[in-house]
């Protein structure tokens, strides 16, 4: 301070006067570079960020990972027909009955501030008592990403159209009938007329979102009348996150899970958490994982996909 001081008063009235200036100039300057650095490194974050969450999702990569110690295990036929990486379709539908909750009319959803439900239930061919369900696990994702949704979109206009019920079985809606697929429409006049969600803005939250939450988008075109689909199933996190980053497909997702193996399966980070997964034949050696937990599920046809979570990795340089 004792510097500027001096530095402005030497001289006449003119000199100082051109000095303050020149002064003021430099600094506004130097902060003109400031705001131009920190602009340049948050893009330089923001890509940085980017490239790691493409990163993080490998389904070749140049060093394999195994998951591991293994062990054997025996997997009884039924559970090729369980699970949430089910083939669903008219020709490879769902066998069981699945523990399912009900997504309550007037109880157990979300609520906005003023204590209303952030989704709706609309009936469509359903009983009265709009016995919409899903698994447990499902139905928390769906609670979770409708709130986080209304939350950033203050809208809750969202209603659920089509689910699980005790009748789904008997029913030619393939998708629906293992109790994790839903259908999401909106109230485009309330209550009134209802409309698909697909290329309406507000929604793309949901389209560009819901893997975070375990749910993936049926490419379903014949699903809504404008040619687009508010069919989401769910499939967990890890998978999601892998078909999301990777533009896959559920089918083509579920194909590719077939060259996955224990010592080079898909990989996906998820945070501080890496998972491991790859298929088993039905008719051959179930390996799993010895030092890891993990998940099973049928994939409805004719073996299994192991979910495993990793926090330690054996890696092994692949053959050249």
């Amino acid at each position: 301070m004792k510097f500027l001081s001096e530095l402005f008063e030497g001289g006449t009235n003119a000199t100082q006067k051109k000095k303050k200036v020149t002064f003021y100039c430099i600094c506004v300057t130097l902060a003109l570079i400031a705001v131009m650095l920190l602009i340049l490194a948050a893009f330089g974050v923001s890509q940085l960020i980017s490239d790691l969450a493409e990163a993080d999702v490998q389904s070749e990569p140049d060093v394999q990972v195994s998951i591991g110690a293994t062990e054997t295990i025996t997997l009884d036929a039924a559970s090729i027909h369980s699970g949430n990486l089910l083939i669903l379709d008219n020709a490879h539908r769902y066998q069981g009955d699945p523990e399912t909750v009900i997504i309550r009319a007037y109880e157990g959803r979300p609520k906005t501030q003023t204590g209303s439900n952030v989704y709706s239930i609309v009936s469509r061919g359903v009983s009265e008592e709009l016995d919409f369900r899903g698994t447990s696990e499902a139905v928390n994702a769906l609670n979770l990403m409708m709130a986080d949704f209304y939350a950033a979109k203050a809208d809750d206009n969202l209603c659920i159209t089509r689910a699980y019920t005790l009748a789904s079985k008997d029913t030619t809606d393939a998708p629906f009938t293992a109790a994790t697929t839903f259908e999401l429409e909106y109230y485009y006049e309330y209550p009134g007329e209802i409309r698909g969600i697909y290329g309406v803005e507000k929604y793309d939250w949901i389209y560009v979102n819901a893997y975070k939450y375990g749910f993936v988008n049926i490419d379903d075109p014949a699903a809504s009348e404008d040619g687009g689909s508010g069919i989401f199933r769910y499939v967990g996190v890890a998978h999601a996150t892998y078909m999301k980053t990777k533009k896959l497909s559920l089918p083509a997702y579920l194909e590719q899970l077939r060259t996955a193996t224990p010592d080079a399966p898909l990989l996906t980070k998820i945070g501080k958490i890496t998972y491991a997964s790859y298929y088993l034949s039905a008719d051959g050696e179930h390996l799993v994982p010895a030092e890891h937990e993990y998940t099973v599920s049928g994939n409805n046809t004719d073996g299994y996909i192991v979910t495993a979570s990793i926090t330690k990795t054996v890696a092994k340089a692949t053959d050249g």
